[in-house]
């Protein structure tokens, strides 16, 4: 069952390669038009701002696809398999086996509760930034947009001691070094672009003509 749909997977591949290579060489440019495209604004950055792709993603994509279908699909397998392990205590299988299984399943619910847990955020996170709109004047919301992606950056300065004294490393070694290069060379060329008042020693003509009005 399985080889046989690693070769259906397989064979669908190699049909929609070929498929694609003939859009791609095709001289008809509407023929080659994307389904959804991420437009990119300087002001924005990359994002959906294409208003059916927007409701796409936010009503079926996110909240369906990415969350509902595999959430349930994985519950409703995981609850099955755990039946079906405590039937196997019921029956007399050997004690290895059913220890196996018990395990395996174990395995199983911890991945979905790291899965709900950890894939939620994200989804959230991305219904979030679609539907956001930023306003480029407001600054205090450009800088709440940007700590969510930088989140992770901070989890992991707090948990990891080691990425910590990597991260000091960085900025003490590289950027700090970097800086100070960079100031030093700005000093120094400003030093050389700066005009200084040249003091001419009194010629002596000037001399003479201060003895003369003395006399």
């Amino acid at each position: 069952m399985m080889l046989q749909a690693f070769a259906l997977c397989s064979l669908f591949t190699v049909c929609f390669l070929s498929f694609d290579q003939y859009l791609s060489t095709n001289r008809r440019a509407h023929c080659t038009t994307a389904l959804f495209a991420f437009e990119f604004q300087p002001s924005m950055g990359c994002n959906i701002y294409n208003t059916i792709s927007k409701r796409y993603y936010t009503f079926f994509y996110f909240p369906i696809v990415t969350n509902v279908l595999p959430i349930t699909t994985t519950i409703t397998s995981s609850l099955l398999a755990y039946r079906n392990v405590r039937r196997i205590v019921c029956l007399q299988r050997p004690v290895f086996r059913r220890r196996l299984d018990r395990q395996m399943t174990a395995i199983t619910l911890a991945r979905i509760v790291v899965l709900i847990a950890l894939g939620s955020p994200y989804i959230f996170i991305s219904l979030y930034q679609i539907n956001l709109n930023v306003n480029t004047n407001n600054y205090m919301q450009l800088a709440l947009f940007e700590l969510i992606s930088a989140i992770s950056f901070y989890v992991f300065l707090i948990v990891s001691s080691r990425f910590r004294r990597q991260e000091k490393t960085v900025l003490v070694k590289k950027v700090w070094r970097s800086i100070k290069l960079c100031s030093c060379k700005t000093s120094t060329t400003n030093r050389r672009n700066q005009i200084s008042p040249e003091v001419l020693p009194p010629s002596s003509s000037g001399n003479e003509i201060c003895n003369n009005n003395h006399v």
